[in-house]
């Protein structure tokens, strides 16, 4: 399907609920409707990611420039639209295409030592299925019970109150999630894993790695599945018996949790790992569920 591709040029609103904008700054505005079942992505090149899920079916994405030094870079907006799905690319004003999958030349570095960030705020309609990117920057996701995609280059992604299946990425930051159903893959290149499903009924796999830092997944009580967990410098611990397959160790353990795992759910496979640190298998609401993570 043909795209058509929309510059946006910058608005003078300001940010509700946010300081004035500082000198120098410039503020955005983006509204539109879109309906459920379609994707909203939004990437950005640097600065922090927060998004909430809201009624009706009014979909707004605000964002402010934050100036840090004298000469900076004015960022740019783009849109592609594709079908129902919208895609909003905030990018450096002189580099960086916007593409459907995210920005080319991901970059975050400040170009002739101009530096800046840009606060994106991003109210979700229910129904909408969600895709944000920072290169650089927290993203932080609110009550958003569609189909979520969260991911950093270099900043912490924390995921609360969600209702539906979760993959969050951080390259260089903790990652965690809380979702009422799951499935979640979460995963970080150096940080600490937490993922937390209080319901899961897909058959889909899931994954928690971390290339350096602790891993710790909790699972309802009655669930069942295949488990593969590794650890190249620390100790395994499950909440839930598992039958084991082959070879076990402290390091590794591979086996099946739950009567029926080898049954009709034989093909769900949880898959714990990372490089330094221990991988704990938790059941919610049982006495070894951690405290504050």
């Amino acid at each position: 399907m043909k795209r058509l591709l929309l510059c946006l040029a910058a608005l003078s609103t300001p940010l509700a609920a946010q300081e004035p904008a500082r000198e120098g700054a410039v503020p955005f505005t983006w509204r539109e409707r879109i309906t459920q079942g379609a994707w909203l992505r939004v990437y950005t090149y640097q600065g922090p990611v927060e998004a909430i899920e809201v009624t009706g079916d009014m979909a707004q994405v605000q964002a402010e420039t934050s100036v840090r030094a004298r000469s900076w870079e004015e960022a740019r907006y783009e849109v592609l639209r594709d079908g129902a799905d919208v895609v909003l690319c905030v990018l450096p004003e002189d580099r960086g295409i916007c593409r459907r999958d995210g920005i080319s030349n991901r970059s975050s570095r400040s170009d002739h030592g101009r530096s800046s960030s840009v606060a994106v705020v991003i109210r979700v309609p229910r129904g909408v299925k969600l895709a944000l990117w920072s290169g650089n920057g927290a993203v932080q996701v609110s009550g958003v019970t569609s189909e979520l995609d969260a991911s950093s280059g270099n900043g912490a992604v924390a995921v609360t109150g969600s209702g539906g299946p979760v993959r969050a990425y951080s390259g260089n930051g903790d990652v965690e999630v809380s979702t009422a159903r799951g499935p979640v893959s979460a995963k970080s290149g150096n940080g600490r894993v937490w993922a937390q499903m209080r319901e899961v009924q897909s058959s889909e796999d899931m994954e928690s790695h971390s290339g350096n830092g602790r891993v710790i997944v909790e699972l309802p009580p009655g669930f069942e599945g295949l488990l593969e967990a590794s650890t190249a410098n620390g100790h395994i611990e499950s909440d839930f018996p598992v039958t084991v397959e082959g070879r076990f160790s402290v390091s590794r353990l591979s086996g099946r949790i739950g009567r029926n795992a080898g049954g009709s759910l034989s093909g769900r496979r949880i898959k714990l790992w990372t490089g330094n640190g221990n991988l704990e298998l938790r059941q919610i609401g049982s006495a070894t569920t951690p405290r504050g993570r």
